[in-house]
């Protein structure tokens, strides 16, 4: 079930809604929060391997489907959180390093 919905994520979510910003945003948040929250030492390394490759797709699709596009924001959106697809970005890799860092500590 796992790598099924990993599966149908990398490949689909992403192009899905690649003409939809917010979506695009609330996906990549998504998968900030699953980076924060998920158990990497219960994962296994094919797991890990898994939503490791999904994100790297998910980069992948962002930018080429945000790529040479102006943002159109709002002022109030602007002052709350200018650029917060790549704060989300940042999120979800630092989440994973952390990660990697605190299996570490375990030795």
């Amino acid at each position: 079930m796992y790598s099924r919905c990993l599966t149908a994520l990398r490949k689909h979510l992403m192009n899905l809604y690649k003409n939809v910003p917010e979506v695009q945003l609330l996906i990549l948040e998504f998968f900030a929060d699953i980076s924060r929250y998920a158990d990497f030492e219960s994962l296994g390394d094919k797991r890990k391997e898994s939503l490791y490759n999904v994100i790297i797709e998910i980069f992948k699709v962002y930018g080429l489907s945000s790529s040479g596009n102006t943002r159109i924001l709002t002022q109030e959106e602007e002052a709350d959180q200018p650029y917060a697809d790549i704060v989300a970005a940042l999120n979800i890799m630092s989440n994973i390093m952390t990660s990697e860092f605190e299996s570490f500590s375990m030795f």
